[in-house]
C-alpha cells in the first residue's frame, strides 16, 4: 500500500501505434509484453496508459 508523501516510480505510454496492415496480425500484444518486461528491468511495477479514445466511466480514482 501506498503512503502519504511517498513517490511512486510508474511508466507512461501515451500512444501506442500499430500500422493498418499489421493490425490483424496480433502484434499489440507482444509489443505490450515487451515494453512490460522492459520497464520491469528497470524496477518499475506501475504503469500509466493514455489514449485520444473517450472514456465511459472512471478507471480509477484517488482519495486524499
Amino acid at each position: 500500500m501506498f503512503h502519504d508523501n511517498e513517490t511512486v516510480r510508474i511508466a507512461a505510454v501515451r500512444f501506442l501505434c500499430v500500422q493498418k496492415e499489421f493490425r490483424s496480425k496480433g502484434l499489440l500484444p507482444v509489443m505490450i509484453k515487451g515494453m512490460i518486461r522492459r520497464v520491469n528491468l528497470k524496477d518499475i511495477w506501475q504503469g500509466a496508459f493514455c489514449s485520444d479514445l473517450l472514456v465511459a466511466t472512471p478507471v480509477t480514482t484517488i482519495s486524499h
